[in-house]
Formats: structure tokens, sequence, C-alpha cells
């Protein structure tokens, strides 16, 4: 858990995660969810096009551990999940 003391609020549920992420220190473009939303014709594509009201994201931006990914195959062997 890292404190942050912000409230990450809007309309749109895709913007609200872009700027979660990009305060996370990760590039929107890095995370496959939102690459496959733009695909699918959801919006926006960038930050620059988001109202961003409040603190401004350089000010609180932190860098978060990216997470572990193990792919299905590799575990699956082990059974399904509980």
């Amino acid at each position: 858990m890292v404190k942050m003391n912000l409230i990450i609020a809007g309309t749109n549920p895709l913007v609200t995660d872009m700027v979660a992420a990009y305060i996370m220190g990760f590039q929107p473009r890095e995370i496959s969810t939102f690459v496959w939303a733009w695909k699918a014709g959801m919006g926006p594509s960038s930050l620059n096009d988001i109202e961003i009201r409040g603190e401004k994201l350089r000010n609180v931006r932190k860098n978060f551990l990216s997470p572990t990914v193990v792919p299905w195959a590799a575990i699956s062997q082990y059974g399904p999940p509980c």
C-alpha cells in the first residue's frame, strides 16, 4: 500500500484509469487493456486530451513496481484455481 492522499474521479472510467496508471509511474501505452480499449474505439488515447483539475500530475507521480504476470500455461500443471 502506498499512501498518496489523492482522489481521482471522472465520468469516464478509461480516463480515470489512465490518470491513475500515469500517477503510478506507467505510460498509458504500456497498459494492454488501454491499448485494447483504444482499438475498440474508446477514448481518449492521450493524457493531453484529458482535463486535469487540481494538483499537477508531475507533482504527485511515484514509480510503483510493475506486477509480475505469470502465464496460465506456466502454472496450469498445478490444477485449476481455487
